[in-house]
């Protein structure tokens, strides 16, 4: 007679279902270290449903009045509610969309947190302009009670959020809507992309002590505030993601940003009074340059001087889609090592043998043509390759 054979629940288990059980157990560190032990453990952390564990995503849908409809968004929260309620995962990351805040949103939130909150390091939260404030006072106000939490994205739809304060001891970098701007106490601040009004708040004197990366989105503010960039002193890297740059803006920053030493244009700057990029001659200390495109008032960017050749210690500059004649060419300073810049099949040799003579530093060179059918492959580039041996 053949042995009796007892199965337990756990031999009933696919293999790559026992091993996620098993991988839930771990830190999240622990779980990279699992990942180095066979391809077939990488490929269940990294391209099967379990690699979900690394962000918890939800979109919280808006309740009509119309009952098939408001069935379904009940039964979708209660479904998120129970999966919340009963995993053991320690999630990252939180991804959470409020379309509309209500008792069964709230109660939502409740399970949420701290339960998953406590151990999530990124959380991004988009309230649309349905949104109760109290109800989305209720969660930003929790935010300080995230002890892990390290990064802070917060989009409103035209929900203002002026009326509060947000407080944390750990997170370093925040994000958040031009529109959507509040008050905010976060003394680890690193990095924040957002508009120039939320950091420069007249009742928030003290200075960013760890604040190197910032990124603006929107400088329109009260006049009052145009010189309130006090607190900016230690930021290193600036990127204006901005169409338009008033004339008090690049002095005011200068004035300032006593530590800056990389400044980006990221957009396309339109009807630039060439005045105002003049002002760049003052920022001596630059190490990196970044311009996306420039339209000028009344010339051509090609005819642009704007006294770059003042910028000594410039290592990096990048010129975007705008070209430049060989004559300012020669009045970019000698120590550039990386350069960017847009040339024609026309100038394209005397381009390349300026830069040979001129930046004797330089060792990286990326050129753009206009992207155009006629124009002819760019032979006289290639035939002067040879003049450039410093490149690497």
């Amino acid at each position: 007679m053949a042995p009796l054979r007892c199965e337990s629940p756990i031999d009933s288990l696919p293999e790559e279902k026992l091993l996620c059980m098993i991988f839930d157990l771990l830190e999240l560190e622990n779980v990279k270290d699992a990942s180095c032990t066979c391809r077939r453990w990488h490929d269940i952390i990294f391209f099967s449903d379990y690699i979900k564990r690394f962000q918890f995503m939800v979109a919280v849908p808006f309740l009509t009045d119309k009952k098939p409809v408001c069935q379904a968004s009940l039964q979708y929260i209660e479904q998120h509610i129970d999966v919340v309620k009963h995993t053991r995962r320690c999630y990252r990351n939180v991804n959470l969309t409020i379309k509309r805040t209500d008792a069964d949103v709230q109660s939502f939130w409740n399970i949420l947190h701290p339960k998953i909150t406590k151990h999530i390091r990124t959380l991004k939260l988009t309230f649309w302009s349905y949104c109760t404030k109290s109800a989305v006072e209720v969660i930003l106000k929790e935010v300080n009670e995230m002890p892990a939490l390290r990064s802070f994205v917060v989009h409103a739809y035209h929900l203002p959020l002026s009326f509060l304060t947000i407080k944390s001891a750990t997170i370093d970098h925040l994000e958040m809507d031009s529109w959507c701007h509040f008050s905010f106490d976060m003394p680890q601040l690193r990095t924040f992309v957002g508009p120039l009004r939320a950091i420069t708040q007249p009742d928030k004197p003290l200075v960013f002590t760890y604040l190197k990366r910032l990124v603006l989105t929107d400088c329109a503010v009260q006049l009052k505030g145009r010189c309130k960039l006090n607190r900016l002193t230690q930021v290193e890297t600036l990127e204006l993601a901005i169409h338009d740059i008033e004339d008090w803006l690049l002095p005011a920053i200068y004035d300032k940003c006593t530590a800056l030493r990389h400044l980006y244009f990221g957009t396309f700057l339109r009807n630039v009074d060439i005045a105002i990029l003049r002002q760049l001659s003052k920022f001596t200390h630059l190490r990196h340059l970044t311009f996306r495109a420039i339209q000028m008032k009344d010339r051509f960017p090609l005819d642009i001087d704007f006294g770059l050749a003042e910028l000594t210690q410039l290592e990096l500059l990048d010129l975007g889609s705008d070209v430049l004649l060989d004559r300012n060419l020669m009045r970019l300073p000698k120590s550039i090592k990386y350069l960017t810049l847009q040339i024609t099949s026309t100038n394209e040799e005397v381009v390349i043998e300026t830069i040979s003579r001129n930046l004797t530093e330089l060792q990286k060179l990326h050129l753009i043509y206009q992207c155009n059918p006629y124009v002819e492959v760019p032979k006289q580039t290639m035939k002067s390759i040879s003049l450039l041996k410093q490149l690497e």
